[in-house]
């Protein structure tokens, strides 16, 4: 029974998103970075509809908040029958007031760039993650290749999607992590690159 509704409910996913292999590639990847790193609790910060809280082993607890109800609605169902989940809706500046605590690893993917105040949500990582923690971010790279491309004949760069308010490079990535904070993030990149749908 439980089978049938996570089926049913991936298929209402499916329905109604039309997601791109390279987001099931991410996915694929951070859940190996949890793996690799052996995290028992994570705050995922801008969840969506909760695709990464069901990959991931019930042994992981998965504190994930995103602001849009219906994501978190989605987020819920499919993860009905998994353990140690927690969804809360909440804008990712307010967090810090609804969260009592600090949490050894924190998990912002593909958010940054739809936000107008990245510095901003910096500071929150910074004050919500413990001493020594982890925080691993993912932000689309503007020097990708199919941009590179664009520049050498000349051509306007694009972003990868229309919602974007801005897209990173590596040296952009790293200011942001070194500005609004008494202690600094260690470092460390990972990068792979796609070519856009059409």
């Amino acid at each position: 029974m439980i089978f049938l509704l996570i089926s049913k409910n991936l298929k209402f996913i499916a329905e109604r998103y039309n997601y791109d292999p390279n987001h099931n590639l991410r996915y694929q990847i951070l859940k190996e970075i949890v793996e690799f790193y052996r995290i028992q609790e994570l705050l995922i910060l801008g969840c969506g509809i909760g695709v990464l809280e069901f990959i991931l082993s019930d042994s992981v607890r998965c504190i994930s908040v995103d602001i849009d109800p219906y994501k978190l609605y989605i987020a819920q169902e499919i993860n009905s029958a998994k353990k140690n989940r927690t969804f809360i809706q909440s804008d990712i500046y307010e967090i810090k007031q609804k969260l009592k605590k600090k949490f050894p690893a924190i998990l912002i993917s593909e958010v940054l760039e739809h936000l107008e105040d990245d510095k901003s949500c910096i500071r929150v990582v910074k004050n919500l993650l413990k001493l020594n923690g982890l925080f691993i971010l993912t932000v689309p790279n503007i020097n990708r290749l199919t941009n590179k491309i664009r520049r050498y004949y000349g051509r306007k760069i694009q972003f990868m999607s229309n919602e974007h308010k801005k897209e990173y490079t590596y040296q952009q990535i790293i200011e942001l992590l070194s500005v609004n904070g008494s202690r600094s993030f260690k470092k460390s990149l990972f990068t792979f690159d796609f070519p856009k749908r059409k």
